[in-house]
């Protein structure tokens, strides 16, 4: 019977392992200490290229914005929010100063006599929408990034505006879904559900002057923040950050 073993033959060696040295190096030593100093100078300058950006996020009516902007807030709960100011009938359960400011129309209009609104925009007849200044440059100035939510219309008031900014687009995953989505809601008129699809089909045009595009597909909401979480780390953490200005 021939019996193995895992013992070395007369012909084999047993293995040594060397186990290194540990590597001690003199940090005073101007060769190891240039390098030291050279990777940390590295590092501080990557770690304040970090500067406050500004958010666009915009759609068609009833694609879901306001949805999307509340499960933002639980990522991102130090960001600006900005409160968007509207003549428009406040709905069942809103709360004024959290979902929107409700203005009179003669005091809208005031406040745009007076420069209070970065943008404002007579959405649909009699309804004015607005973003106010004040909020948006006091959040950038505090360090902090600002998020907006605005029509597509106002989108494109915003970017003459604010320079650095980054557009978000929420598109429904077909007209069908919108339009459900708009009878849902019973919240308009005939003639306002006619206007609204009207101005949807319009808006949708104008997707390719947006930075993003998302989907805000039917009962995957989560699909869809997590897609404009990712967007928004990837730019914060962008090696080339734009400075953001506010006219």
């Amino acid at each position: 019977m021939v019996t193995l073993s895992n013992a070395p033959t007369s012909a084999q060696a047993p293995s040594t392992h060397m186990v290194p040295e540990e590597p001690v190096l003199d940090l005073n030593d101007p060769e190891w200490r240039d390098s030291f100093d050279s990777g940390n100078a590295s590092i501080e300058g990557v770690s304040t290229l970090r500067k406050p950006r500004v958010f666009i996020i915009s759609g068609p009516s009833a694609v879901g914005k306001d949805a999307v902007l509340a499960e933002l807030k639980e990522h991102f709960i130090d960001a600006t929010y900005i409160v968007t100011a509207t003549t428009r009938d406040r709905r069942k359960n809103e709360v004024h100063g959290r979902d929107y400011l409700f203005f009179t129309e003669e005091d809208f209009r005031t406040g745009i006599a007076n420069g209070d609104f970065l943008e404002f925009e007579e959405v649909y007849p009699g309804k004015l929408y607005g973003v106010p200044r004040e909020t948006v440059v006091n959040g950038l100035a505090a360090g902090k990034d600002v998020i907006i939510k605005v029509d597509v219309k106002g989108h494109t008031n915003l970017q003459n505006r604010i320079t650095g900014a980054t557009s978000i687009f929420i598109a429904p995953e077909s007209m069908q879904s919108l339009y459900d989505r708009l009878l849902q809601r019973k919240t308009e008129t005939l003639q306002d559900f006619k206007t609204r699809l009207r101005t949807a089909a319009a808006e949708l045009q104008q997707i390719n002057k947006f930075d993003y595009v998302v989907f805000n597909r039917d009962d995957q909401l989560e699909a869809c923040v997590a897609d404009i979480c990712g967007i928004i780390h990837s730019e914060l953490f962008r090696t080339d950050q734009p400075d953001v200005t506010v006219s």
